[in-house]
């Protein structure tokens, strides 16, 4: 069986990059013969990750290479690029990494030859609503899973498919934390972050706050810095000394003794698709803050209402008429204020501490993992051969010229 998966670099450290790179270095592992799995990646450094001298790129697992098809071309032609990347490596199953309008691509290639190879489609998604347009493009795939709960039923409104399959952690800790009491920001420097409101507030409540802003460049949505100087309290601030990149940045080890550090994660994102930062944090202790949406308000829904910090937000329509929100900075104030007040009591703060790690562990990487090598094996049929050349003869739809 040949696997072909189509995504960001599995050597990026955002979420879709990490996603991409479970699934490769897991599908390596499984019982399938060498060479089985090839991916398609875009968004790759071939300045900093180098080819080989027969200029191939690989992607290393602990199993050993797997071969990677980096789509280099700036005009834009990806939908001909994965074409010619499935004529050479003859898939019998594609699984894709991305947003729902990331495919239309490949629910093209589908259509016309659709019975040559089977479609996984994971969608991260965090939205309760979805153009139509953009889910029939879905509608091809064989198999839809989607990150969050809400998603799921957004995408099955509308192709009637749809398996619910969130992504986790790897593992959790339960170490005593540092005296104190301090706010951990892990996200990007964009304006869905909501970070320009959470600097005023931890400024005003007056709580220690890290922002690690894990942007690729030196600039952001927002200049933090004037940001922080404007509220007057610029001792309660800190920015990582460098930023989170493929050259220069933090490793998970170096990111996991923030999250130890640190007693409160705050991830007023608006739509998220995997919450992995609040995921991240409550494995490593810290009580968690966000909004009801996406898949950070799923995952906070199942702490202890004693330990749970829901921020009110506003609900409005954004383009492709997705529903967002935005969050309620008076509201944040007065979550953030709660908490600093019972964090005195060192019971309480461990006892909150405990529960979350508890919460996290319900969100482990193995059940996505599990469920993804379920999906690619029930896909499978015996029947479903592939010709060496068969991407270039005629097919039951159409013929490639």
């Amino acid at each position: 069986m040949k696997i072909l998966t189509i995504g960001q670099s599995p050597t990026l450290l955002n979420q879709y990059g990490r996603i991409h790179k479970t699934i490769i270095e897991e599908l390596s592992q499984a019982e399938l013969p060498q060479d089985s799995v090839e991916s398609l990646v875009w968004n790759h450094d071939i300045e900093y990750f180098l080819p080989t001298e027969t200029n191939q790129h690989f992607y290393h697992t602990v199993t050993g290479p797997v071969k990677i098809h980096p789509f280099l071309d700036i005009k834009g032609q990806l939908p001909v690029f994965t074409f010619e990347t499935m004529k050479k490596t003859q898939p019998q199953v594609v699984i894709t990494i991305g947003e729902y309008y990331e495919t239309e691509f490949v629910s093209a290639i589908k259509s016309l030859y659709g019975h040559l190879f089977k479609w996984i489609a994971i969608v991260p998604l965090g939205e309760k609503h979805i153009s139509e347009d953009y889910g029939l493009n879905l509608s091809y795939a064989d198999v839809i899973c989607v990150t969050t709960k809400q998603g799921t039923q957004a995408i099955k409104n509308i192709t009637g498919k749809g398996e619910y399959i969130p992504f986790g952690i790897d593992s959790c800790t339960n170490l005593s934390k540092p005296d104190g009491f301090k706010l951990l920001c892990m996200g990007k420097n964009t304006q869905s972050s909501n970070l320009s409101v959470l600097i005023d507030t931890a400024a005003s409540v007056e709580i220690e706050t890290t922002l690690h802003t894990n942007v690729h460049d030196l600039g952001g949505d927002y200049n933090l810095p004037f940001l922080i100087k404007k509220t007057g309290k610029s001792h309660l601030f800190s920015l990582p000394k460098r930023f989170v990149s493929l050259r220069d940045g933090y490793t998970q080890e170096e990111i996991n003794q923030q999250y130890k550090s640190h007693h409160l994660i705050v991830d007023c994102s608006l739509q998220s698709v995997t919450g992995l930062t609040i995921l991240e944090g409550m494995a490593n202790g810290c009580i968690p803050v966000g909004m009801e949406c996406g898949a950070i308000g799923e995952i906070m829904a199942e702490i202890p209402d004693q330990f749970r910090f829901m921020v009110e937000h506003i609900d409005f329509t954004i383009q492709r008429s997705e529903k967002a929100c935005i969050i309620n900075p008076k509201d944040l104030n007065r979550v953030l204020k709660n908490i600093k007040s019972m964090a005195c009591d060192k019971q309480w703060l461990n006892n909150a501490s405990n529960e979350v790690i508890g919460v996290a562990e319900k969100f482990s990487k193995e059940f996505f993992i599990k469920r993804i090598k379920e999906t690619v094996e029930k896909i499978v049929t015996s029947n479903h051969s592939i010709a060496v050349d068969s991407f270039n003869t005629e097919t039951d739809n159409g013929k490639c010229n």
